[in-house]
C-alpha cells in the first residue's frame, strides 16, 4: 500500500495531503529566500553557486512532489529529496555560509574594537 493510499485510508484526503506538501514547499522556499537574502547582505563570495544550488532544488522538489502527489503513488520520492538535500546542501554548503558569516561578524566587531563578551556562569 502506498504513502498515499494509507494516508486516504487514515483519513486524510488529497486535497489535505496536496496542502501539507504545498505547506513544506513554500517554508522551504522561505528559508531559502532567507539564506540569499542573508548571502546578499554578507557578500558571501560563494551566492551565486549556492543560489544555483536553490535553484536546482526547488525543481528537483516540484518534481517530487508532483510524482508524489499522483494517484496511489508514494511520498518516498519527496521524503527522499528533502532528507536529501538536508544532508547534502545544509551539512555542506550552508555550513560553509554559517562559518562566513561568523567570521565576518567576529571581523567586523574586532575592527570596530568590539571586545567578544564571556560567556556568563
Amino acid at each position: 500500500m502506498s504513502d498515499m493510499e494509507v494516508a486516504v485510508h487514515a483519513g486524510l484526503s488529497a486535497s489535505i495531503l496536496s496542502s501539507a506538501v504545498g505547506g513544506l514547499l513554500d517554508r522551504i522556499g522561505q528559508e531559502m529566500a532567507a539564506e540569499e537574502h542573508l548571502m546578499q547582505s554578507v557578500v558571501y563570495p560563494e551566492r551565486e553557486s549556492h543560489q544555483a544550488a536553490h535553484r536546482r532544488l526547488a525543481l528537483d522538489l516540484a518534481d517530487a512532489a508532483a510524482v508524489s502527489l499522483e494517484g496511489g503513488v508514494s511520498l518516498q520520492p519527496l521524503l527522499s529529496t528533502v532528507r536529501r538535500w538536508i544532508v547534502d546542501h545544509a551539512e555542506s554548503m550552508d555550513e560553509a555560509l554559517a562559518e562566513w558569516t561568523t567570521a565576518g561578524s567576529r571581523s567586523s566587531l574586532a575592527s570596530a574594537g568590539v571586545k567578544p563578551s564571556r560567556a556568563r556562569r
